[in-house]
């Protein structure tokens, strides 16, 4: 156990396309030390920018609680923990709460561009 301690990060995978994770996505892969991922879901090219020594986890096979034990461990251990999740990552907001650990929440690119309004398009 180390006195410093790090929120676990719920960061969104985005739509399904790699190359539209957030640069605040790659980043918190890039800083971890624990991944964990949903397998079925998350495509596996985004773990490309986990460092070598970082523990990549696919939670297909895990419970919840064996999901939120693996997290609260790591953060317990001072590891940098990321939950890679599909889609918009708060969706997973009561598995959060069971860790007893502080969080922060990275949004992926929704998977449509948002549309203007009818009154603000330009004229025909």
């Amino acid at each position: 156990m180390t006195d410093v301690k790090y929120p676990i990060t719920f960061t969104g995978a985005g739509p399904g396309d790699p190359e539209l994770i957030t640069v605040k996505g790659k980043r918190s892969l890039e800083e971890a030390n624990l991944v964990i991922f949903a397998g079925s879901l998350v495509p596996e090219e985004l773990l490309v920018w986990t460092r070598e020594e970082c523990e990549c986890l696919s939670s297909a096979s895990m419970d919840l609680d064996g999901m939120v034990e693996k997290m609260a461990e790591g953060y317990r251990a001072g590891k940098k923990v990321v939950r890679l999740h599909t889609g918009d990552p708060s969706s997973t907001a009561p598995s959060t709460n069971r860790c007893g650990t502080s969080i922060s929440w990275m949004c992926p690119i929704p998977s449509s561009p948002v549309s203007p309004q009818p009154s603000e398009l330009p004229p025909p």
